[in-house]
């Protein structure tokens, strides 16, 4: 039962974690709906790319990880050490207010895929 509700868990999550694509087309005018600060700055689309590929990636990996047991593990290490960083980023920052619905929606990722994690090891 537990390997059904983390797949589900991690779909989720991967969905979630995708929908920060959108604002991706055209990325010009998602850099400054989103970033207006990274916008001014010459390295922006850089940055907003880059972040792009990584966000796809890791989202890719969940998916790749809820279908197929063998991933299962390292992508929801990836993308919880993914989801943990961004947090730490956001409180160091002091940028919770804007961001605080998105540090919610990871750190309850984060924790699930911890806890999944322990649980599994403990079945060994």
């Amino acid at each position: 039962m537990l390997e059904r509700i983390i797949g589900a868990v991690m779909m989720l999550s991967a969905v979630l974690t995708l929908t920060m694509l959108a604002p991706g087309f055209p990325p010009a005018e998602a850099g400054r709906a989103f970033f207006e600060m990274l916008a001014a700055d010459g390295v922006a689309p850089l940055l907003f790319e880059h972040w792009r590929i990584v966000i796809g990636a890791s989202a890719g990996l969940l998916i790749a990880g809820a279908l197929h047991l063998k991933l299962r593990a390292p992508a929801l290490i990836l993308s919880g050490l993914s989801k943990l960083g961004f947090i730490a980023l956001v409180l160091r920052y002091g940028e919770m207010g804007s961001l605080g619905p998105v540090v919610a929606v990871d750190a309850v990722m984060a924790a699930l895929f911890a806890l999944f994690l322990i649980a599994s090891l403990r079945r060994r």
